[in-house]
């Protein structure tokens, strides 16, 4: 029936549950992907295989949610049939496998999505645009004088000032809005669910706060820079995310 008959020290430790109440609960009071119902589906399938790996989420007493290796083995002792498995909390590497991934989709430098995340990006927004009949705008932005600022300033003051850009797409953006840095000084964002005119506001308001932003420098001095922004919006079917970069 899915109760425990068993478990280990580290179970206890791990999951912050005494002996005496783990034995009174299911699998399913701890994993929340497992229903009870299909523990019989389940029993039958480790019976034919003998043993099984598979990936869960354990839920301990205080609610946190730990992600986990099973490795689920039949076996008979002393006339009766058991679920031997083996559980280990994976949760490093879980979280290396995600820091992996996102360095695989950020920029490392600005903090926003990089060339290939952004054009992944803009192809999902631009099939749910013509499936659902959505607008979609974007912007095109360059770093004005870019080249200047490196050569007065150094290319650690250049870092500085793509850094803090990146910091004001993520300020003054919404959550839907994709910002991406394409290469160099050029960036672009994606403005789903925008019109035109909504996209020339967001556009100026991201502009002047832009340049309203000082960045520091080590000699107690500022630097500002201001930013070219293109708009194009989509109209039409027969339009690809690099069609409209190149509006």
């Amino acid at each position: 029936d899915g109760h425990f008959q068993f478990v280990n020290n580290t179970a206890c430790r791990i999951l912050g549950y005494s002996r005496d109440e783990l034995l009174t609960l299911t699998v399913s009071d701890i994993d929340p992907h497992f229903q009870i119902d299909k523990w019989p589906a389940h029993w039958r399938e480790l019976k034919h295989k003998g043993s099984m790996k598979l990936e869960s989420v354990h839920c301990c007493k205080d609610g946190k949610l730990i992600p986990v290796e099973i490795a689920a083995n039949y076996l008979v002792f002393e006339g009766q049939e058991y679920n031997c498995a083996f559980v280990r909390d994976i949760s490093e590497r879980k979280a290396f496998q995600a820091e992996l991934e996102r360095q695989a989709r950020i920029d490392y430098l600005t903090g926003i999505a990089n060339r290939r995340y952004f054009m992944e990006q803009g192809e999902t927004e631009l099939a749910r645009v013509h499936r659902y009949g959505n607008q979609l705008s974007m912007f095109m932005l360059d770093i004005d004088y870019f080249k200047a600022i490196n050569d007065s300033h150094g290319h650690a003051v250049g870092d500085l000032v793509l850094r803090k850009l990146g910091s004001i797409f993520l300020e003054v953006l919404r959550e839907i809005d994709t910002p991406g840095r394409l290469g160099g000084e050029e960036f672009a964002v994606l403005l789903p669910e925008t019109n035109q005119e909504k996209a020339l506001e967001v556009a100026e308001r991201l502009r002047q706060v832009i340049a309203d932003t000082p960045i520091p420098l080590d000699d107690e001095k500022t630097l500002h820079f201001t930013v070219s922004i293109g708009i194009a919006h989509l109209k039409g079917n027969n339009v690809t995310i690099s069609t409209l970069l190149n509006l």
